[in-house]
């Protein structure tokens, strides 16, 4: 922790996991074209998915990662994400963080911005580094790794 004279400046890292699974997708492009319609320009997914401590299914769910996904590169292989980390239990509890950013899914480690939160995480700007620990594309499930750090302003 960083004391100045006017303010208390906070500095957090931290990571989770968020479980990305194939029946969270809420689009009915996916219900007609479940798997290859993320591979499409300008193809909108909301999504709706555990937050947990570990990579394993079975790990403590911890919060929620809620928001949306488009596909904004020509050759569709480039996501612009939108969403927030909304925590349920834990250290966190009744936090949020607000993140958006590019996710060039093919990459195995991609940068993102935190560009504000809730509760504990009130005032707070950072950036983050994404890595996929394992992805079924055939069966549109991931669990992503997400490395944050944060400091008030």
């Amino acid at each position: 922790m960083v004391v100045s004279t006017c303010t208390k400046r906070r500095h957090t890292a931290a990571h989770w996991l968020a479980q990305v699974a194939k029946h969270n997708f809420m689009d009915k492009v996916w219900l007609e074209d479940s798997l290859g319609c993320i591979l499409h320009f300008g193809t909108m997914i909301a999504v709706d998915d555990p937050v947990t401590e570990g990579p394993s299914i079975e790990s403590k769910e911890i919060g929620r990662s809620q928001g949306m996904y488009v596909n904004s590169q020509l050759d569709g292989k480039g996501l612009h994400m939108v969403f927030s980390v909304i925590f349920t239990d834990g250290e966190f509890k009744g936090s949020s963080l607000e993140i958006q950013g590019a996710d060039i899914f093919s990459m195995k480690d991609r940068e993102f911005g935190i560009v504000s939160g809730t509760g504990y995480f009130r005032f707070v700007k950072g950036y983050g580094i994404m890595e996929t620990e394992f992805m079924d594309i055939a069966n549109l499930r991931a669990v992503l790794k997400l490395n944050v750090t944060v400091k008030d302003f």
